[in-house]
């Protein structure tokens, strides 16, 4: 599995990882029906291949995909995982973060987690409160790095300035062929500033194996030439881009190795520009 550097530091990360939104109980956020044993086999299985990037959220099932983590990864070597969780707006208060913080740790079952994310941006607290307690979480060696989702540069900038002695060294944002916004300004910025971009929803939640445009012409035409699937080319040409890594959500083990097989080649430079002139903007705003 190919690496990226984690934003400015010196840490080696899978380019692509597994998602876990949709694999716990139906619940408000969840609304797929996975079998536990499925959900803890497919991780095992992933990790096994190399997809040791692991990114989760105490939201995700509420509480429940983490400890489906914690489940798979109890007989595996924790420093050989990147465990990454996610703090949900409402527990953005000082007190709240430190507490959420430790029930993360608990359901996951480990002592610290790698990458800290603040879910999304919130107007309900000063976050200068939020990150005044991953500061001290950091301090503590509970918490590796932080890092946020769905930050736009604005917010990311009023972030990073709340910070004193840390940097923010991710933003989990989404990104796919179809939906590319982040390439105005965010993905710029991103690169300038050293800043992991970590993209969810690398295949538009499904949209792009339904989607019948121009766009799948030209992907199957380059999959063949590779010897590769659709799947594979939609995250190859994620991965292409300096500071971006993925996190696809897979529960099929099949699904899992494609995953897996998505990185160490690359295609030509004219493919990569020939995929993004295939799915413009404007075709993803019609989608």
């Amino acid at each position: 599995m190919d690496t990226k550097k984690l934003g400015h530091t010196d840490i080696d990360i899978p380019v692509i990882g597994m998602g876990t939104w949709n694999v716990a109980p139906p619940d408000e956020y969840a609304p797929a029906v996975v079998d536990d044993d499925k959900v803890i086999e497919a991780l095992i299985f992933g990790i096994e291949r190399g997809l040791t990037h692991i990114d989760t959220a105490e939201m995700y099932g509420d509480g429940h995909a983490e400890q489906l983590i914690g489940q798979a990864i109890k007989h595996i070597d924790r420093t050989a995982l990147f465990i990454a969780t996610k703090v949900e707006p409402e527990h953005y208060h000082y007190s709240s973060v430190l507490q959420a913080a430790k029930g993360s740790l608990k359901r996951l079952g480990t002592d610290y987690i790698d990458l800290y994310q603040l879910h999304w941006p919130t107007r309900n607290v000063p976050i200068a409160e939020t990150m005044r307690a991953m500061e001290e979480l950091v301090d503590e060696k509970v918490v590796r790095f932080i890092g946020v989702s769905n930050f736009s540069v604005g917010q990311l900038e009023q972030a990073q300035k709340a910070l004193t002695r840390y940097r923010i060294v991710s933003n989990q944002v989404k990104y796919n062929v179809f939906e590319r916004g982040i390439e105005s300004d965010l993905l710029p910025f991103a690169e300038r500033e050293h800043i992991t971009i970590t993209a969810y929803s690398p295949f538009a939640t499904g949209g792009l194996f339904e989607y019948s445009g121009e766009g799948i012409d030209v992907v199957a035409h380059l999959a063949g030439k590779y010897h590769r699937t659709a799947a594979q080319i939609y995250l190859n040409w994620l991965i292409a881009r300096k500071q971006v890594i993925t996190i696809p959500k897979a529960i099929q083990i099949s699904h899992l190795e494609e995953n897996a097989g998505a990185s160490e080649w690359r295609m030509e430079t004219e493919d990569y520009e020939l995929v993004g002139r295939a799915f413009s903007t404007e075709v993803a705003r019609r989608f």
